[in-house]
C-alpha cells in the first residue's frame, strides 16, 4: 500500500489524532444530558415533591381559623388559608411584573421607530 502525498495526514501517526466518532459521541452525550425531555422530567419530579410537601403542610395545619375579608367572615383550615394568601400574593406579583414588561416593550418599540 502506498501513501498519497496529497493527504496532509499521511505523515502523522493516526493514534495521536482525536477520533471523530469519539468526539461526536461526547457531543451527543453532553447534549443528551441537557435535553428538553430531561428538563421536563426534572420539572415533573420537582412538582411532585412540592405537592407532597404541600399535602404534609395541609395535614399538619388543619386547625380551623376565623378569617374575615371585606365584611365576609368564615372558618377555614389554617393550611388552606395560608395557601390562598400565598397564591394571592403570587398573582399580585405576576400582575405587577406583567405591567412592567408591557411598559418596557412599549418603550422599546418607541425607541426603535
Amino acid at each position: 500500500m502506498t501513501s498519497d502525498s496529497t493527504d496532509p495526514r499521511a505523515g502523522r501517526d493516526r493514534a495521536s489524532e482525536p477520533r471523530d466518532d469519539i468526539q461526536e459521541g461526547r457531543a451527543l452525550a453532553s447534549s443528551a444530558a441537557r435535553s428538553r425531555s430531561g428538563a421536563i422530567w426534572v420539572a415533573v419530579v420537582s412538582a411532585l415533591i412540592l405537592l407532597l410537601l404541600l399535602i404534609v403542610f395541609f395535614i399538619q395545619n388543619e386547625a380551623p381559623v376565623l378569617v374575615a375579608f371585606f365584611g365576609f367572615e368564615g372558618s377555614i383550615a389554617l393550611g388552606l388559608a395560608l395557601l390562598i394568601a400565598a397564591v394571592g400574593g403570587g398573582i399580585v406579583v405576576a400582575l405587577v411584573g406583567a405591567i412592567r414588561i408591557i411598559k418596557l416593550r412599549a418603550s422599546n418599540r418607541r425607541s426603535h421607530k
